[in-house]
Protein backbone atom coordinates (compact mmCIF):
# COMPACT_ATOMS: atom_id res chain seq x y z
CA UNK A 1 0.00 0.00 0.00
CA UNK A 2 1.12 3.77 -0.38
CA UNK A 3 2.31 6.02 1.50
CA UNK A 4 1.87 9.98 1.51
CA UNK A 5 4.85 12.36 2.94
CA UNK A 6 3.32 15.52 2.89
CA UNK A 7 6.08 19.15 2.79
CA UNK A 8 4.98 22.55 4.38
CA UNK A 9 6.34 25.20 6.40
CA UNK A 10 5.84 26.13 9.82
CA UNK A 11 3.26 29.21 9.21
CA UNK A 12 0.28 27.17 8.41
CA UNK A 13 -0.65 25.23 11.62
CA UNK A 14 -4.47 24.99 11.03
CA UNK A 15 -4.21 23.57 7.32
CA UNK A 16 -1.43 21.20 8.43
CA UNK A 17 -3.66 20.13 10.45
CA UNK A 18 -6.60 19.52 8.27
CA UNK A 19 -4.47 18.02 5.89
CA UNK A 20 -3.24 15.58 8.54
CA UNK A 21 -7.22 14.60 9.57
CA UNK A 22 -7.57 13.32 5.90
CA UNK A 23 -4.35 11.34 5.95
CA UNK A 24 -5.94 9.57 9.20
CA UNK A 25 -9.57 9.35 7.65
CA UNK A 26 -7.54 7.28 4.55
CA UNK A 27 -5.34 5.39 6.74
CA UNK A 28 -8.99 4.02 8.69
CA UNK A 29 -10.19 3.52 5.41
CA UNK A 30 -7.26 1.24 4.05
CA UNK A 31 -6.34 3.09 1.19
CA UNK A 32 -3.04 4.41 2.35
CA UNK A 33 -0.57 2.24 4.63
CA UNK A 34 0.92 5.98 6.64
CA UNK A 35 1.58 9.51 6.48
CA UNK A 36 4.52 11.73 7.13
CA UNK A 37 4.40 15.11 7.41
CA UNK A 38 8.27 16.73 6.60
CA UNK A 39 8.92 20.38 6.99
CA UNK A 40 10.64 22.26 3.91
CA UNK A 41 13.92 22.74 5.61
CA UNK A 42 14.35 18.47 5.84
CA UNK A 43 12.93 17.92 2.98
CA UNK A 44 16.08 15.92 1.38
CA UNK A 45 15.02 13.04 4.03
CA UNK A 46 12.58 11.60 1.50
CA UNK A 47 14.37 12.16 -1.34
CA UNK A 48 15.49 8.36 -1.22
CA UNK A 49 12.38 7.12 0.41
CA UNK A 50 9.76 7.60 -1.84
CA UNK A 51 8.65 4.84 -4.03
CA UNK A 52 6.47 4.38 -7.52
CA UNK A 53 3.23 3.95 -5.20
CA UNK A 54 3.81 6.91 -3.22
CA UNK A 55 2.55 10.64 -3.13
CA UNK A 56 4.50 13.64 -1.92
CA UNK A 57 2.78 16.49 -1.21
CA UNK A 58 3.86 19.99 -1.27
CA UNK A 59 1.83 22.81 0.93
CA UNK A 60 2.56 25.65 -0.90
CA UNK A 61 2.20 28.97 1.71
CA UNK A 62 4.42 32.21 1.30
CA UNK A 63 6.81 30.86 4.23
CA UNK A 64 7.51 28.00 1.53
CA UNK A 65 8.07 30.19 -1.24
CA UNK A 66 12.22 30.77 -0.70
CA UNK A 67 12.48 26.89 -0.42
CA UNK A 68 10.71 26.11 -3.29
CA UNK A 69 13.00 26.31 -6.46
CA UNK A 70 15.02 23.66 -4.12
CA UNK A 71 12.24 21.58 -3.36
CA UNK A 72 10.23 21.23 -6.79
CA UNK A 73 13.69 20.55 -8.26
CA UNK A 74 13.70 17.42 -5.74
CA UNK A 75 9.82 16.91 -6.34
CA UNK A 76 10.93 16.70 -10.21
CA UNK A 77 13.46 14.07 -9.28
CA UNK A 78 11.24 11.82 -7.15
CA UNK A 79 8.48 12.17 -9.49
CA UNK A 80 11.11 10.72 -11.92
CA UNK A 81 11.16 7.85 -10.02
CA UNK A 82 7.69 7.09 -10.97
CA UNK A 83 6.08 8.38 -7.66
CA UNK A 84 2.97 10.94 -7.47
CA UNK A 85 3.32 14.40 -6.82
CA UNK A 86 1.25 17.04 -5.94
CA UNK A 87 0.78 20.85 -4.94
CA UNK A 88 -1.62 21.80 -2.91
CA UNK A 89 -2.33 26.23 -3.12
CA UNK A 90 -2.49 27.24 0.14
CA UNK A 91 -1.63 31.31 -0.79
CA UNK A 92 -0.63 32.70 -3.91
CA UNK A 93 2.47 31.23 -4.58
CA UNK A 94 3.29 29.99 -7.94
CA UNK A 95 3.01 26.31 -8.93
CA UNK A 96 4.15 23.44 -11.10
CA UNK A 97 2.46 22.79 -14.12
CA UNK A 98 4.17 19.48 -13.99
CA UNK A 99 2.63 17.97 -10.86
CA UNK A 100 -0.69 17.15 -9.95
CA UNK A 101 -2.53 20.73 -8.32
CA UNK A 102 -5.00 20.89 -5.67
CA UNK A 103 -7.46 22.42 -5.78
CA UNK A 104 -8.29 22.27 -9.57
CA UNK A 105 -9.51 25.35 -10.00
CA UNK A 106 -6.10 26.72 -8.73
CA UNK A 107 -7.71 29.34 -6.44
CA UNK A 108 -6.12 29.51 -3.22
CA UNK A 109 -7.36 27.93 -0.12
CA UNK A 110 -6.85 30.61 1.84
CA UNK A 111 -8.57 33.26 -0.02
CA UNK A 112 -11.82 31.54 0.23
CA UNK A 113 -14.92 31.93 2.55
CA UNK A 114 -15.26 28.47 2.66
CA UNK A 115 -11.84 27.27 3.29
CA UNK A 116 -13.50 23.77 4.75
CA UNK A 117 -15.21 23.31 1.22
CA UNK A 118 -12.25 23.52 -0.76
CA UNK A 119 -10.49 20.51 1.93
CA UNK A 120 -13.41 18.66 1.89
CA UNK A 121 -13.18 18.47 -2.14
CA UNK A 122 -9.24 17.86 -1.95
CA UNK A 123 -10.03 14.84 0.21
CA UNK A 124 -12.34 13.68 -2.09
CA UNK A 125 -9.73 14.20 -4.86
CA UNK A 126 -7.20 11.71 -2.34
CA UNK A 127 -9.88 8.91 -2.14
CA UNK A 128 -10.34 8.75 -6.25
CA UNK A 129 -5.83 8.17 -6.29
CA UNK A 130 -6.46 6.00 -3.64
CA UNK A 131 -8.88 3.06 -3.61
CA UNK A 132 -10.13 1.30 -0.59
CA UNK A 133 -7.69 -2.21 -0.16
CA UNK A 134 -10.00 -5.02 1.18
CA UNK A 135 -7.71 -6.91 3.41
CA UNK A 136 -6.91 -10.39 2.14
CA UNK A 137 -8.72 -13.06 4.13
CA UNK A 138 -6.01 -15.23 6.53
CA UNK A 139 -5.88 -19.16 5.40
CA UNK A 140 -7.59 -21.00 8.06
CA UNK A 141 -5.47 -24.24 8.52
CA UNK A 142 -8.15 -27.68 8.72
CA UNK A 143 -7.33 -29.76 11.17
CA UNK A 144 -8.21 -32.67 9.88
CA UNK A 145 -7.62 -35.14 12.72
CA UNK A 146 -9.48 -33.01 14.82
CA UNK A 147 -12.78 -33.12 11.80
CA UNK A 148 -12.68 -36.38 11.07
CA UNK A 149 -13.33 -37.52 15.37
CA UNK A 150 -16.09 -35.48 14.87
CA UNK A 151 -17.10 -36.04 11.01
CA UNK A 152 -17.46 -40.18 10.99
CA UNK A 153 -19.82 -40.47 14.40
CA UNK A 154 -22.27 -38.08 12.59
CA UNK A 155 -21.79 -39.73 9.32
CA UNK A 156 -23.01 -42.84 11.53
CA UNK A 157 -25.62 -41.79 12.59
CA UNK A 158 -27.31 -40.34 9.65
CA UNK A 159 -26.49 -43.64 8.01
CA UNK A 160 -28.49 -45.69 11.12
CA UNK A 161 -31.52 -43.29 11.08
CA UNK A 162 -31.79 -43.72 7.45
CA UNK A 163 -31.49 -47.79 7.46
CA UNK A 164 -34.06 -47.54 10.11
CA UNK A 165 -36.78 -45.71 9.00
CA UNK A 166 -36.23 -47.89 5.66
CA UNK A 167 -36.73 -50.97 7.86
CA UNK A 168 -33.65 -51.96 7.22
CA UNK A 169 -34.16 -52.89 3.74
CA UNK A 170 -34.24 -50.85 0.64
CA UNK A 171 -36.77 -52.68 -1.62
CA UNK A 172 -39.61 -52.27 1.63
CA UNK A 173 -40.27 -48.58 0.37
CA UNK A 174 -43.99 -49.04 -0.96
CA UNK A 175 -44.41 -46.30 -3.97
CA UNK A 176 -47.90 -46.54 -5.57
CA UNK A 177 -47.85 -47.06 -10.02
CA UNK A 178 -50.51 -47.64 -12.12
CA UNK A 179 -51.21 -47.75 -15.82
CA UNK A 180 -54.34 -47.18 -17.83
CA UNK A 181 -55.12 -48.41 -21.18
CA UNK A 182 -56.92 -45.02 -22.28
CA UNK A 183 -57.52 -41.68 -20.45
CA UNK A 184 -60.50 -41.13 -23.18
CA UNK A 185 -63.59 -42.99 -24.43
CA UNK A 186 -66.46 -42.83 -25.42
CA UNK A 187 -69.65 -44.02 -22.64
CA UNK A 188 -70.76 -46.32 -22.09
CA UNK A 189 -66.80 -47.27 -22.27
CA UNK A 190 -63.83 -50.38 -19.81
CA UNK A 191 -60.55 -49.35 -18.88
CA UNK A 192 -58.38 -51.44 -17.81
CA UNK A 193 -55.66 -50.31 -15.02
CA UNK A 194 -53.01 -52.35 -14.28
CA UNK A 195 -51.02 -51.64 -10.85
CA UNK A 196 -47.35 -51.29 -11.40
CA UNK A 197 -46.59 -50.05 -7.37
CA UNK A 198 -43.45 -51.28 -5.67
CA UNK A 199 -43.34 -53.04 -2.92
CA UNK A 200 -47.35 -53.07 -2.56
CA UNK A 201 -48.63 -55.84 -0.44
CA UNK A 202 -52.32 -54.64 -0.40
CA UNK A 203 -54.17 -52.24 -3.05
CA UNK A 204 -57.40 -50.35 -3.33
CA UNK A 205 -58.62 -48.48 -6.57
CA UNK A 206 -61.23 -45.48 -6.43
CA UNK A 207 -62.48 -45.09 -9.93
CA UNK A 208 -63.97 -41.38 -9.19
CA UNK A 209 -67.53 -42.36 -10.00
CA UNK A 210 -68.87 -43.17 -6.84
CA UNK A 211 -69.45 -46.87 -7.86
CA UNK A 212 -67.38 -48.10 -4.61
CA UNK A 213 -63.79 -49.53 -4.45
CA UNK A 214 -62.00 -52.59 -5.64
CA UNK A 215 -59.29 -54.28 -4.48
CA UNK A 216 -58.32 -56.61 -7.53
CA UNK A 217 -54.73 -55.45 -8.71
CA UNK A 218 -55.27 -55.30 -12.33
CA UNK A 219 -58.55 -54.40 -12.28
CA UNK A 220 -61.51 -52.98 -15.78
CA UNK A 221 -63.93 -50.24 -14.79
CA UNK A 222 -66.76 -49.74 -17.03
CA UNK A 223 -67.66 -46.12 -17.10
CA UNK A 224 -71.41 -45.85 -17.62
CA UNK A 225 -71.74 -41.99 -17.74
CA UNK A 226 -69.83 -39.13 -19.04
CA UNK A 227 -67.88 -37.02 -17.41
CA UNK A 228 -63.99 -36.39 -15.80
CA UNK A 229 -63.47 -39.07 -13.35
CA UNK A 230 -59.54 -39.03 -11.03
CA UNK A 231 -58.67 -42.89 -10.83
CA UNK A 232 -56.77 -42.88 -7.09
CA UNK A 233 -55.00 -46.46 -6.52
CA UNK A 234 -53.90 -45.95 -2.64
CA UNK A 235 -50.95 -49.48 -1.73
CA UNK A 236 -50.32 -50.19 1.50
CA UNK A 237 -47.49 -52.22 2.78
CA UNK A 238 -47.08 -52.54 6.73
CA UNK A 239 -47.07 -49.40 8.23
CA UNK A 240 -46.08 -47.55 4.57
CA UNK A 241 -49.05 -45.73 2.38
CA UNK A 242 -48.75 -44.44 -0.90
CA UNK A 243 -51.59 -43.14 -3.36
CA UNK A 244 -51.38 -41.97 -7.37
CA UNK A 245 -54.07 -40.41 -9.29
CA UNK A 246 -54.67 -39.85 -12.84
CA UNK A 247 -57.75 -38.82 -14.65
CA UNK A 248 -60.06 -40.12 -17.65
CA UNK A 249 -61.96 -38.45 -19.27
CA UNK A 250 -65.70 -40.24 -20.46
CA UNK A 251 -67.25 -38.36 -23.78
CA UNK A 252 -70.99 -38.24 -24.38
CA UNK A 253 -71.50 -40.61 -27.33
CA UNK A 254 -73.37 -38.40 -29.93
CA UNK A 255 -77.05 -40.31 -30.52
CA UNK A 256 -77.76 -40.39 -34.17
CA UNK A 257 -80.96 -38.62 -35.41
CA UNK A 258 -83.52 -40.68 -35.66
CA UNK A 259 -83.72 -42.29 -39.07
CA UNK A 260 -87.75 -41.94 -39.96
CA UNK A 261 -87.48 -42.91 -43.71
CA UNK A 262 -88.30 -46.26 -45.62
CA UNK A 263 -85.91 -48.84 -45.73
CA UNK A 264 -86.10 -52.69 -46.23
CA UNK A 265 -82.47 -55.11 -46.50
CA UNK A 266 -83.56 -57.28 -49.94
CA UNK A 267 -83.68 -61.21 -48.56
CA UNK A 268 -85.06 -62.20 -51.85
CA UNK A 269 -85.30 -61.61 -55.58
CA UNK A 270 -87.82 -63.15 -58.02
CA UNK A 271 -89.49 -62.38 -61.62
CA UNK A 272 -92.59 -62.38 -62.32
CA UNK A 273 -93.43 -62.87 -65.80
CA UNK A 274 -95.27 -60.23 -67.63
CA UNK A 275 -94.67 -58.07 -64.81
CA UNK A 276 -90.96 -57.61 -63.70
CA UNK A 277 -88.61 -57.95 -60.64
CA UNK A 278 -89.79 -58.61 -57.13
CA UNK A 279 -88.07 -57.81 -54.05
CA UNK A 280 -88.83 -59.14 -51.10
CA UNK A 281 -87.76 -58.66 -47.77
CA UNK A 282 -89.19 -56.94 -43.96
CA UNK A 283 -88.87 -53.24 -43.70
CA UNK A 284 -86.57 -51.92 -41.05
CA UNK A 285 -87.23 -48.40 -41.17
CA UNK A 286 -90.33 -45.87 -42.45
CA UNK A 287 -93.38 -45.92 -45.27
CA UNK A 288 -93.39 -47.10 -48.39
CA UNK A 289 -96.01 -46.22 -50.76
CA UNK A 290 -97.39 -47.45 -54.09
CA UNK A 291 -96.11 -44.87 -56.82
CA UNK A 292 -92.94 -43.68 -54.25
CA UNK A 293 -89.33 -43.18 -55.43
CA UNK A 294 -86.84 -45.64 -54.69
CA UNK A 295 -82.95 -46.79 -54.42
CA UNK A 296 -81.20 -50.03 -54.54
CA UNK A 297 -77.59 -49.83 -53.14
CA UNK A 298 -75.01 -51.97 -52.16
CA UNK A 299 -72.06 -54.04 -53.82
CA UNK A 300 -70.77 -50.50 -55.42
CA UNK A 301 -74.04 -49.89 -57.06
CA UNK A 302 -76.55 -47.33 -56.47
CA UNK A 303 -79.77 -47.54 -58.84
CA UNK A 304 -83.03 -45.52 -58.95
CA UNK A 305 -86.70 -46.84 -59.36
CA UNK A 306 -90.21 -46.56 -59.04
CA UNK A 307 -92.70 -49.14 -56.86
CA UNK A 308 -94.73 -50.26 -58.86
CA UNK A 309 -96.63 -52.59 -56.52
CA UNK A 310 -97.06 -53.89 -53.12
CA UNK A 311 -98.03 -57.12 -51.57
CA UNK A 312 -98.18 -58.17 -48.30
CA UNK A 313 -99.78 -61.88 -47.54
CA UNK A 314 -100.50 -62.41 -51.19
CA UNK A 315 -102.67 -59.43 -51.31
CA UNK A 316 -102.02 -56.06 -53.13
CA UNK A 317 -101.59 -52.62 -50.52
CA UNK A 318 -101.34 -48.93 -51.47
CA UNK A 319 -98.40 -49.16 -48.37
CA UNK A 320 -96.60 -50.83 -46.07
CA UNK A 321 -95.05 -49.83 -42.79
CA UNK A 322 -91.88 -50.85 -40.47
CA UNK A 323 -91.73 -54.74 -39.67
CA UNK A 324 -94.12 -56.03 -42.18
CA UNK A 325 -93.08 -58.78 -44.48
CA UNK A 326 -93.68 -57.38 -48.37
CA UNK A 327 -93.21 -58.19 -51.65
CA UNK A 328 -92.40 -54.61 -53.89
CA UNK A 329 -92.11 -54.57 -57.81
CA UNK A 330 -89.89 -51.82 -59.53
CA UNK A 331 -90.28 -50.43 -62.35
CA UNK A 332 -87.37 -51.10 -65.08
CA UNK A 333 -85.31 -52.95 -63.01
CA UNK A 334 -83.91 -56.66 -64.24
CA UNK A 335 -83.19 -59.81 -61.88
CA UNK A 336 -79.19 -59.42 -62.49
CA UNK A 337 -79.10 -55.98 -61.38
CA UNK A 338 -79.99 -56.82 -58.14
CA UNK A 339 -78.59 -59.56 -55.27
CA UNK A 340 -79.57 -60.48 -51.73
CA UNK A 341 -78.08 -58.13 -48.90
CA UNK A 342 -78.88 -54.78 -50.84
CA UNK A 343 -80.68 -52.27 -49.47
CA UNK A 344 -84.02 -51.14 -50.69
CA UNK A 345 -84.74 -47.00 -49.46
CA UNK A 346 -85.83 -43.83 -49.71
CA UNK A 347 -84.02 -41.01 -51.39
CA UNK A 348 -82.28 -38.71 -49.69
CA UNK A 349 -78.87 -39.51 -47.91
CA UNK A 350 -78.10 -43.03 -48.21
CA UNK A 351 -78.01 -45.40 -45.34
CA UNK A 352 -74.27 -47.30 -45.46
CA UNK A 353 -73.33 -50.89 -43.19
CA UNK A 354 -70.30 -52.14 -42.58
CA UNK A 355 -71.02 -56.30 -42.61
CA UNK A 356 -68.14 -58.28 -40.99
CA UNK A 357 -68.17 -61.22 -42.50
CA UNK A 358 -64.57 -62.78 -41.15
CA UNK A 359 -63.05 -61.83 -37.96
CA UNK A 360 -59.71 -64.22 -39.72
CA UNK A 361 -56.39 -64.97 -37.71
CA UNK A 362 -55.88 -61.28 -35.77
CA UNK A 363 -59.41 -61.61 -33.71
CA UNK A 364 -57.54 -59.46 -30.81
CA UNK A 365 -57.16 -56.60 -33.19
CA UNK A 366 -60.30 -57.23 -34.89
CA UNK A 367 -61.84 -56.31 -31.01
CA UNK A 368 -60.60 -53.24 -30.69
CA UNK A 369 -61.35 -51.44 -33.47
CA UNK A 370 -64.92 -52.44 -33.25
CA UNK A 371 -64.09 -50.95 -29.61
CA UNK A 372 -63.08 -48.11 -31.18
CA UNK A 373 -65.96 -47.43 -33.11
CA UNK A 374 -68.80 -48.71 -31.29
CA UNK A 375 -67.99 -47.76 -28.29
CA UNK A 376 -68.86 -51.73 -26.77
CA UNK A 377 -67.32 -52.47 -23.84
CA UNK A 378 -64.53 -55.53 -24.59
CA UNK A 379 -66.89 -58.50 -23.86
CA UNK A 380 -69.86 -56.64 -25.92
CA UNK A 381 -67.37 -56.13 -28.79
CA UNK A 382 -65.78 -60.13 -28.43
CA UNK A 383 -69.55 -61.39 -28.56
CA UNK A 384 -70.34 -58.96 -31.78
CA UNK A 385 -66.83 -60.15 -33.46
CA UNK A 386 -67.90 -63.80 -32.53
CA UNK A 387 -71.58 -63.69 -34.27
CA UNK A 388 -70.45 -62.89 -37.78
CA UNK A 389 -71.41 -62.54 -40.15
CA UNK A 390 -72.74 -59.53 -38.46
CA UNK A 391 -73.64 -56.11 -39.32
CA UNK A 392 -70.78 -53.97 -37.17
CA UNK A 393 -71.50 -49.98 -38.14
CA UNK A 394 -74.09 -47.80 -40.00
CA UNK A 395 -73.81 -44.53 -40.94
CA UNK A 396 -73.98 -42.23 -44.03
CA UNK A 397 -70.81 -40.87 -44.15
CA UNK A 398 -68.85 -43.21 -47.52
CA UNK A 399 -65.64 -41.78 -46.63
CA UNK A 400 -65.76 -42.76 -43.05
CA UNK A 401 -66.58 -46.25 -44.34
CA UNK A 402 -63.92 -46.63 -46.11
CA UNK A 403 -61.11 -45.73 -43.77
CA UNK A 404 -63.32 -47.80 -41.12
CA UNK A 405 -62.89 -50.86 -43.99
CA UNK A 406 -59.22 -50.33 -43.89
CA UNK A 407 -58.66 -50.72 -40.39
CA UNK A 408 -60.25 -54.19 -40.66
CA UNK A 409 -58.46 -54.68 -43.91
CA UNK A 410 -55.32 -54.21 -42.64
CA UNK A 411 -55.85 -56.84 -39.57
CA UNK A 412 -57.06 -59.42 -42.03
CA UNK A 413 -60.47 -58.88 -41.27
CA UNK A 414 -63.39 -59.18 -44.33
CA UNK A 415 -65.43 -57.01 -44.37
CA UNK A 416 -68.24 -55.29 -47.23
CA UNK A 417 -70.39 -52.52 -47.41
CA UNK A 418 -73.75 -52.69 -48.25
Amino acid sequence: MSLIYFVHASDAPQHINKFQNICEKLLEESRISGYNAVEASDFTKIINRANPEDLVVALLTQAFESLKPEVEESLNEIQNTGAKVAEIILDNVPYDKRFLTFPTDLKPIRTRDDMDAAWETIAGQLRDIFPMHKPEPEAVAVDWKKLALYLVPALLIILAVFYFARGFNGDSQVRADFEMDRTTCTAPCEVSLKNISKSAESFTWDFGDQSGTSTTEHPVHRYEKPGRFIVKLTVVNGGSTSSKTSEITVENREQPATVDRFELPIRDVVTIQGRGTVVTGVITGGIINNGDKVLISGNGTLLSTVVTGIEISRSMVESAKKGEEVGILLRGISRDQVKRGMILSAPGEQILSIVLEEAGDQKVQVIKIVRMISGLGLKESKDLVESAPTRIWKGTSRGEAQKIMEEFTKVGAVVRMQ
